[in-house]
């Protein structure tokens, strides 16, 4: 099949050609190109929701059941999962299909799994083109989960309309929260594991946390929900909650703030792909480097001037 017959597939609901223009898109090869420009002025009407936290807070399984609830809702819903790449190997085991297996099943629920690869903020390098596939594609959800994230990988909020940070009792003191930027950011808290002991006094915690910043009239009120993997408690206000703020995202009009940030951040990724493309084909400014002849700077400065030459990639 013809890339013009794959995206009218996906346009039309059919998962088969999804798949197809989503490994395309991963590749990030000139067909990426090509599939970027048969996607523009596609899309446009997803909610698209990130999902962070500390490794062992239950992101996966918090997401899969947020998945087969809106599923049974009749909506539909599109999972990116990003997993870490080994720096050894360079392998990644992209395991989410298995923790949503149930939800995997669903016709109206799409799984995708991405390696980190060398990215060092939660994402992976296509993790963009995929929210703009999926959102193409007509999914009403597109929720975009990170790697277990440390204290100072935001990037996420760039990328998303909504941000869901999931806390679990355990996970640290009042005092490493205060020192992770994440907690600035989120729109909605999930306490997980709320049938745990611990789970109460997290739940506390955040709230005189969030009693700390600074208020705005009309600004969105974080909320923080209690939600259990084991009981199913929870889940219909954490649902609630990020419906909530997105409709406070329309009314408020900050949903043009969103579309300008993320605006940047497409338009960063794709100088950074310019320059990678570059340096990849000139090692020996690398090289002039490690010899002492330039500085780094000076380097950067001779791979800044000369690349107007390189052909310019389509995004």
């Amino acid at each position: 099949m013809s890339l013009d017959d794959l995206v009218s597939g996906a346009l039309t609901g059919n998962q088969r050609s999804l798949s197809r223009l989503a490994t395309f898109v991963e590749s990030q090869s000139d067909q990426a190109s090509a599939v970027r420009q048969l996607l523009r002025g596609h899309g446009g009407s997803a909610h698209v929701v990130g999902i962070t936290g500390p490794p062992g807070a239950g992101k996966s399984s918090i997401l899969a059941h947020l998945a087969t609830s809106l599923s049974d809702a009749g909506k539909s819903v599109a999972v990116i999962a990003v997993d870490p790449t080994s720096p050894l190997s360079g392998g990644a085991t992209l395991g989410d299909r298995i923790r949503m297996s149930e939800a995997a099943l669903r016709p109206n629920v799409f799984i995708r799994s991405l390696a980190s690869r060398s990215r060092l903020d939660g994402l992976a390098p296509a993790t963009l083109d995929m929210i703009r596939l999926f959102d193409a594609a007509g999914y009403g959800y597109v929720f975009l989960e990170t790697v277990g994230s440390g204290q100072n990988q935001v990037e996420i909020a760039n990328h998303v309309q909504s941000l869901l940070l999931v806390e679990a009792p355990g996970a640290g003191d009042s005092v490493q929260m205060l020192k992770a930027g994440i907690m600035e950011l989120a729109d909605v808290y999930a306490v997980n594991k709320a049938d745990l002991p611990g789970a109460q006094l997290l739940s506390r915690e955040l709230r005189s946390m969030l009693s700390l910043n600074e208020q705005f009239p009309g600004q969105w009120q974080p909320r923080i929900v209690l939600c259990s993997n084991e009981t199913g408690e929870g889940f219909a206000d954490l649902i609630q909650a990020i419906d909530d703020h997105g409709a406070h995202l329309r009314q408020s009009g900050t949903a043009q703030e969103h579309r300008h940030r993320l605006a940047r951040s497409k338009t960063m990724y794709a100088i950074q792909q310019l320059i990678d493309r570059y340096a990849a084909v000139n090692e020996e400014v690398f090289a002039a480097v490690a010899d002492g002849q330039l500085t780094p700077e000076g380097a950067a400065e001779t791979l800044l001037k000369s690349i107007s030459q390189v052909p310019r990639p389509e995004f």
